[in-house]
């Protein structure tokens, strides 16, 4: 038997997550599942740029990564001890003059807690094993700790990363 669900979102980092929370914030309830067991102590990613903090603004995460993160105002290019430039974030005309600079943990960390307010749990270790298009829905086969099961969505949205080259 295939469940089905309106959304389904594949990969919970960041892209995944804030998507997720944005849908959410919309009064949908997307499902959102990620292949490892827990957050990754690892970042891909060192900083939170304007942007992505004006776009997080509505959900409330923008004010908990501002008192979690550093901001870095400058940043300088050494060689051999040499400064050879600067940038100045500091002088840009926007709404936050920085880099914040936090952890990729810590961001997925705080996006995650707010989906959590919002109802929605990351489902974790669980892995998308294969899609296909049937009856205009997408039919995605799951392989998790409770074993296989089908979804049919009418969008599945993949922000798992990229697909290393295998060849």
């Amino acid at each position: 038997m295939a469940e089905n669900t309106d959304l389904l979102i594949v990969g919970a980092g960041p892209t995944g997550l804030a998507t997720a929370l944005f849908l959410a914030r919309k009064g949908h309830r997307p499902r959102i599942i990620d292949k490892a067991e827990t957050i990754s102590p690892y970042s891909k990613a060192f900083g939170v740029n304007v942007r992505t903090l004006q776009l997080l603004e509505s959900t409330g995460v923008t004010d908990r990564f501002l008192e979690n993160g550093r901001r870095m105002k400058r940043l300088n290019l050494r060689r051999h001890g040499r400064v050879l430039a600067t940038l100045r974030l500091d002088e840009v005309d926007e709404t936050y003059p920085f880099m914040l600079v936090q952890s990729q943990a810590d961001s997925e960390r705080m996006l995650e807690d707010a989906l959590t307010e919002e109802g929605i749990t990351v489902e974790r270790g669980m892995r998308a094993t294969s899609i296909a298009i049937e009856d205009d829905l997408a039919v995605t086969r799951l392989t998790g700790p409770s074993g296989e099961e089908t979804v049919r969505a009418r969008t599945v949205l993949g922000a798992d990363g990229v697909v290393p080259d295998v060849s």
